[in-house]
């Protein structure tokens, strides 16, 4: 199973629009991925009119060298919520990527922002 890939967009360093983001829709059967730069937030948009738990996929932290623990998010219906940033030691897959797992995806919109640094 290959994973939806959500593309990170840029944000400038003091902020922008919201109605510049771009959604993408949720894929319950594939999941999805974004490459993290330990900047990126995780937004979710749903829609439905039930709660759904999007998971934030953890794995072995070089800090504490236990694993790190997965994050739910539970956006209850019709309400939107905002998660990260992930630490690249605590989330990132090989390659860069973070894991996001779905226990439903009908009315459910993801989007990966990450934030420039101030200069």
């Amino acid at each position: 199973m290959a994973r939806t890939a959500i593309t990170v967009q840029t944000i400038p360093a003091y902020g922008n629009p919201l109605e510049d983001i771009s959604w993408t829709a949720a894929d319950a059967t594939n999941d999805h991925q974004f490459v993290n730069d330990g900047r990126s937030l995780l937004l979710i948009k749903n829609g439905h009119t039930s709660p759904i738990t999007t998971t934030v996929v953890g794995v072995a932290n070089i800090r504490t060298y236990n694993a790190a623990p997965s994050i739910d998010i539970a956006t209850t219906n019709a309400k939107e919520s905002i998660a990260g940033p992930f630490p690249t030691d605590a989330f990132n897959q090989a390659g860069g990527i973070v894991h996001i797992d779905l226990t439903a995806d009908t009315n459910l919109e993801l989007a990966v922002v990450s934030i420039t640094p101030t200069p």
